[in-house]
């Protein structure tokens, strides 16, 4: 991560420390003004990993292309749509092959059809690329699309780990309103 954690330990399959076979797609994008959609993708390459630049200049293209991005490899991002920077961050995590990706509310800010599209991306990426998903999401119903397990964070605890479908069936009391914003929205306009 950006900030060294205060308290805890993570693992992943039993083993503590760097997980480089994870990778991070940042809340607001996290893409770097002053450098192009290409030179945005290609970063971790350039900071991870020893790589002729032959072979890096063939998997940014190759995963540039893969995800529509051609046209605008020479764009700053102040020069693209927002649905095309979410490509572009979403492209950055890809490069390295993770196995996993963590998504840290990727459709915070969005308007319901870009929601929509940004979820739809992520699903479509997922099955293509074969990557696992975590994600940090407000929007529950929503994800359920995209998951096979969903966890519920309280206060530091899981609070509820499942299937989607369990827990649309039979919801805890706290996540009726996440469920079901529009019963949470009639029920405060009571």
């Amino acid at each position: 991560g950006l900030l060294t954690a205060d308290a805890g330990e993570v693992s992943l399959d039993g083993a503590q420390g760097k997980f480089p076979q994870c990778s991070y797609m940042f809340q607001q994008n996290a893409l770097f003004d002053s450098q192009t959609v290409w030179e945005n993708v290609a970063l971790p390459l350039r900071e991870k990993e020893r790589i002729s630049k032959k072979d890096l200049a063939q998997r940014v293209t190759a995963l540039v292309e893969q995800l529509e991005l051609e046209n605008a490899v020479d764009k700053y991002p102040a020069e693209i749509s927002g649905g095309m920077k979410k490509r572009v961050a979403l492209a950055r995590a890809l490069i390295t092959n993770p196995e996993i990706i963590l998504f840290d509310e990727p459709t915070t800010g969005l308007d319901p059809e870009r929601k929509f599209a940004v979820f739809d991306m992520i699903r479509s990426y997922r099955e293509r690329f074969g990557f696992t998903v975590i994600m940090v999401s407000h929007d529950v119903p929503e994800v359920f699309g995209i998951t096979d397990q969903v966890a519920w964070l309280d206060a530091g605890k899981i609070k509820y780990w499942g299937s989607p479908e369990d827990l649309k069936q039979s919801p805890p009391s706290e996540l009726e309103g996440f469920l079901n914003p529009k019963l949470s929205s009639q029920s405060s306009a009571a």
